[in-house]
């Protein structure tokens, strides 16, 4: 990794006080269930404050509706299908360059705070790269489905921060909103299972506001969700198995020094995000990533167009692609392509693909052509404790199944 990070590290700026860099990520995180992006409900408050000071991005796309292959994306800046991370038993290549470990070499201290079993070090490979790497806020404690995190997410990442040299990378981590739904009896939506995703929201929409209070002026704050959550709006529930946009659509909301409040409209991709950062830092880009930071002048982003791609391959084998106005979604068991006119369709409801063959071939053909373009790694196959402790959360479902966690 070192003998990749060398040329470029020889470029980077020797900058007198360079900003720190918090990256907050929030676990199915739905952009369309934050006040920020439009929602009725009074649900991220605290986000919806700080955002008002933001960039956001009105229409950000994860390129996998679960989190590992969403998480190793956000810190490669490599799509599903370059860095491998596909199913359960694949882990992170630690030979990658991160951007943990761009910004390690640069000088930063770098601290990660997670609340997910899939970051566990004991089965993946998320912590390499970190100089810290705190699971403590589960890890022996419980399952993190089955406690609230979100607090001690914050009191973690607080803490660890005010005990850096600086500059610093801080990822935070948030788990609540993932099924199963704690009750929130401060945050009293109903009892549905999308009021008690909301309330979970709130909750941690309350932390991260802590969060936001105590980090220090000269930093840079990304906040983003891995992916989103289906409530029937196409029959399904929980994430993994589909690719409409109730799983695909996040937020993402940058502050920063010369960073001026904004919406940015256009579609982006989370593998771009890295990239983004690290030019907001002053740093150079690492050449293994293949995100395109988002330009960027007078203090203001601006998207320029292209195709955004997304996949899964656990339960279904699907891929999609949102190209102009249409979105295309190809599965690769049953050779059947879903269109719709995401522009006048934002909710998915018509497929079109009957009245619009041209645009289906076309679209198809961007899909097939990538499948030949994977990266193939070799499984890690995890031990029996591994496999009965994520059955028994739930993250071994049957094939045939129409949800996942």
């Amino acid at each position: 990794m070192w003998s990749v990070l060398a040329p470029w590290l020889a470029c980077r700026p020797a900058a007198v006080e360079r900003p720190n860099l918090a990256l907050i990520v929030v676990d199915t995180l739905r952009a369309d269930h934050l006040r920020t992006y439009g929602y009725a409900r009074e649900v991220g408050l605290e986000v919806d404050a700080w955002a008002r000071g933001a960039a956001v991005f009105e229409d950000a796309t994860s390129h996998s509706p679960w989190t590992k292959p969403s998480v190793a994306t956000l810190l490669t800046s490599l799509e599903p299908k370059d860095h491998g991370v596909v199913d359960w038993d694949r882990r992170l290549n630690r030979d990658f360059v991160t951007l943990q470990s761009a910004l390690g070499a640069a000088g930063y201290d770098t601290l990660a705070v997670v609340a997910h079993l899939a970051f566990d070090p004991d089965s993946n490979e998320f912590h390499h790269g970190w100089d810290q790497f705190d699971v403590s806020v589960w890890k022996g404690v419980g399952s993190p489905h089955l406690i609230a995190t979100s607090d001690k997410v914050t009191d973690r990442a607080l803490a660890g921060v005010e005990q850096s040299r600086g500059p610093w990378l801080l990822m935070a981590h948030y788990f609540d909103p993932h099924e199963t739904y704690l009750e929130r009896p401060k945050y009293p939506f109903g009892a549905r299972e999308v009021d008690l995703y909301d309330a979970e929201v709130a909750a941690t929409d309350a932390a991260i506001g802590r969060l936001l209070d105590g980090l220090p002026t000269n930093t840079v704050v990304a906040l983003v969700a891995d992916h989103g959550e289906e409530f029937g709006e196409h029959g399904g529930r929980a994430h993994t198995v589909t690719l409409y946009d109730e799983v695909l659509r996040v937020p993402w909301i940058v502050a920063g020094p010369g960073i001026q409040p904004q919406r940015v409209p256009g579609r982006v991709g989370l593998v771009d995000l890295a990239p983004t950062l690290l030019e907001r830092l002053g740093q150079p880009i690492p050449p293994p990533f293949k995100g395109r930071p988002v330009p960027f002048s007078d203090g203001r982003f601006t998207v320029e167009p292209r195709p955004v791609f997304s996949e899964t391959q656990r339960v279904k084998n699907r891929r999609s692609v949102v190209d102009g106005d249409y979105k295309a979604i190809l599965d690769l068991n049953t050779g059947t392509v879903e269109l719709y006119n995401v522009a006048h369709d934002p909710g998915e409801a018509a497929d079109v693909a009957s009245l619009r063959p041209k645009v289906v071939g076309r679209l198809e053909a961007e899909l097939r052509a990538r499948e030949t373009d994977r990266w193939v790694v070799p499984s890690d196959v995890l031990g029996a404790d591994e496999k009965e402790l994520l059955e028994a959360m739930g993250y071994a479902m049957e094939p045939d199944q129409n949800s996942q966690q």
